[in-house]
């Protein structure tokens, strides 16, 4: 679901790859990857996700995106902190911070159109 598969079965070493420390032998993407692999490993109530993807291709971002949802259980609650609009179909409610405030917060289709309608005009 993170990508950090792939990025393994080309390791010589697979799964055995030596990480170095701080993950230094590895790009920013792939130490995303490994670092949300843990944490959805971890399982827990409440998963909160800051810019998971900050790092990630297209490709990776819409796998992750389209396989989160059936991976969570329904008792888990996720909290995404994101400036990426693709992220926002992981959740139910938006709530939109500016300068400090709450200037918007509803059901997801709500808080969209209420911002699209302020942006035409």
């Amino acid at each position: 679901m993170t990508g950090l598969d792939s990025f393994i079965h080309q390791c010589p070493d697979g799964y055995d790859h030596e990480i170095s420390e701080q993950g230094r032998n590895l790009s920013s993407g792939q130490q995303q990857a490994l670092c949300l692999a843990r944490t959805l490993l971890q399982g827990g109530k409440l998963l909160l996700l800051d810019e998971p993807t900050s790092a990630f291709d297209n490709l990776n971002e819409s796998r992750l995106c389209q396989q989160l949802p059936d991976f969570l259980d329904k008792e888990q609650t996720l909290i995404v902190i994101t400036h990426r609009t693709s992220l926002l179909q992981l959740v139910d409610r938006i709530i939109v911070l500016a300068r400090g405030e709450i200037v918007a917060d509803g059901p997801r289709e709500q808080v969209l159109a209420r911002m699209n309608s302020k942006g035409a005009n």
